[in-house]
């Protein structure tokens, strides 16, 4: 399975999500769950 394609699937499943990391908190500083609307 491709990077791509592996991605797509997360999406398409509920278990992507966004971690955003920043030189206060490097290991970080928030992260939230990707869900369909």
């Amino acid at each position: 399975m491709s990077g791509r394609r592996y991605v797509a699937g997360l999406f398409e499943n509920g278990k992507a999500y966004v971690n955003l990391h920043t030189a206060g908190f490097p290991g970080g500083e928030i992260r939230g769950q990707v869900v369909r609307k």
